[in-house]
C-alpha cells in the first residue's frame, strides 16, 4: 500500500486529479485491464480496512454459513421490508479444490447488499465511485482522537490479468450496476469482498491482510491521509457541490443537519 500524505484540501484534490490522469494515460497504452480508481472515506486514518462482519469479530467467516445466516434473516424480514431483493436459498457454496466460478457473480449480491446498507454484518467493503463522496464521509463525524481522515484508492486491475489460486485470498469488486437501494445510486456505491479456501471451504478473510500481500500490477491501493484542521473548508466545499447529509443520507435526519449546518454554522 502506498501512503500519501497531505498538507491540505487542495493538496488532496491534486493528489487524485493525478492518480485519476495516471490511469487515463495508462488506458491510452493499453486497451484492456485498467480500472478507474475506486474510494472510500474514513474518519480516522488510524482506522484499519475492515467489513461490518470483521468489526463484529467475525474473520475467516465460512461463505457457506454466511448464506445460511442471510436465508434466516431473509425469513425474519420478509414479510415486512417487501422491497428487499429477492433471496435464493438453495444456492450452495462449498470448497471444491477449483476456483470458483461464483466469484465473478456472488449469488444473491444484491440481497447481501441491501442488508449491508441498513446494519447487517456484512462481509462487502464498501467503496465509491467519487473521491468527493468518499471525502464526505471521512469528514462527516469524525471521532474526537482523530488527527487525520484518509481516503483509500482502490485500482484493481493495473495493466495485467490478475493472479491468483483458490488458496490464496482474492479481492473481487462488483461494479455498479445492481438494484439494491436508492442511496446504492446516490452515494455511487460499488462493493468487494475477499475470499479464499481454507480447510476444505471458502472463507469471507481480510482485505487488509490481502492487500498488504498482493502481487504488482493488481489490487493497487493508495492511502490518502489529510488533516482534520481542514475538516470545515472541505464541508464547505462539498455542500456547494451538494454532497450534503440530506443528499447522502435522504432522511429527515439528514435534512434538518444539512438545514443546521447551513444556519448555525454556515457550511
Amino acid at each position: 500500500m502506498e501512503v500519501i500524505s497531505t498538507l491540505s484540501w487542495k493538496d488532496y484534490l491534486l493528489k487524485v486529479d493525478y492518480l485519476k490522469h495516471s490511469v487515463q494515460e495508462d488506458k491510452k497504452e493499453q486497451l484492456l485491464n485498467i480500472s478507474d480508481f475506486l474510494f472510500r472515506g474514513q474518519a480516522n486514518a488510524d482506522w484499519k480496512l475492515q467489513t461490518t462482519l470483521e468489526r463484529h469479530g467475525q474473520n475467516q467467516y465460512s461463505i457457506q454459513r454466511y448464506y445460511r445466516d442471510m436465508d434466516s434473516a431473509h425469513r425474519k424480514i420478509g414479510n415486512v421490508l417487501h422491497e428487499a431483493p429477492s433471496f435464493q436459498p438453495d444456492v450452495i457454496i462449498n470448497g471444491d479444490g477449483c476456483f470458483p466460478r461464483w466469484a465473478d457473480c456472488l449469488p444473491n449480491y444484491e440481497f447481501m447488499a441491501y442488508l449491508r446498507h441498513h446494519g447487517f454484518p456484512s462481509p462487502l467493503l464498501d467503496w465509491t465511485q467519487s473521491h468527493y463522496i468518499a471525502a464526505f464521509f471521512a469528514f462527516h463525524k469524525p471521532p474526537q482522537n482523530s488527527r487525520e481522515v484518509a481516503i483509500f484508492c482502490y485500482q484493481e486491475y493495473c495493466g495485467d490479468g490478475k493472479m491468483s489460486t483458490s488458496l490464496r485470498p482474492r479481492i473481487r469488486s462488483m461494479g455498479h450496476y445492481a438494484a439494491i437501494h436508492p442511496r446504492h445510486l446516490i452515494q455511487q456505491s460499488e462493493y468487494t469482498f475477499c475470499f479464499h479456501q481454507m480447510e476444505g471451504e471458502y472463507r469471507f478473510t481480510s482485505h487488509e491482510d490481502t492487500f498488504a500481500a498482493v502481487e504488482e500490477r493488481q489490487d493497487r491501493l493508495v492511502k490518502i491521509t489529510i488533516p482534520i484542521a481542514e475538516r470545515e473548508l472541505a464541508m464547505s466545499e462539498l455542500h456547494r457541490m451538494n454532497i450534503t447529509p440530506y443528499t447522502i443520507y435522504q432522511t429527515a435526519d439528514a435534512l434538518l443537519e444539512t438545514v443546521s449546518n447551513e444556519i448555525f454554522y454556515h457550511i
